[in-house]
């Protein structure tokens, strides 16, 4: 089951972390497995993977470890979204549809829905962005090695 928390860091202020899973196979939870087969892969591979080693220590108060190993910030997220992905899935059928407004970019309307072509993969990667909206690093955390 995925997590979320916070972490104070004196250098960075408040790390919020959103945590998903990986087992010894490579999948991921139950719950965001749909989004990593259904959704294009230039959405997926914004979701940063985190040694065990480093959740470990982030979870024990030490950020190093884990800043070292994660990939782009929230914000930095939003921006890399590729061009298809960004826009709302609902923005042929919409009659308040903008295109300068309705994009999944930093600051995307609430009614945002991720156009991913797969349902259950299109609801997470809405919720994915909410995510990274709220601030959030969405990281999976790679299985225990011990």
């Amino acid at each position: 089951m995925s997590a979320q928390f916070q972490i104070e860091d004196p250098m960075w202020g408040t790390l919020s972390i959103f945590v998903i899973r990986m087992s010894e196979d490579g999948s991921w939870e139950d719950d965001w497995e749909p989004f990593r087969v259904g959704a294009p892969p230039e959405i997926v591979d914004l979701v940063s993977p985190v040694s065990y080693e480093a959740y470990f220590e982030l979870k024990h108060r030490h950020t190093r470890p884990f800043l070292a190993e994660v990939g782009l910030d929230p914000k930095g997220c939003l921006t890399k979204l590729a061009e298809g992905i960004s826009m709302c899935h609902y923005r042929t059928s919409c009659p308040s549809y903008d295109p300068k407004l309705c994009g999944g970019h930093l600051d995307p309307p609430p009614c945002y829905d991720a156009s991913v072509s797969d349902d259950a993969a299109r609801r997470l990667a809405t919720r994915l962005v909410d995510l990274w909206r709220m601030g959030f690093y969405v990281i999976v955390v790679e299985p225990d090695d011990l």
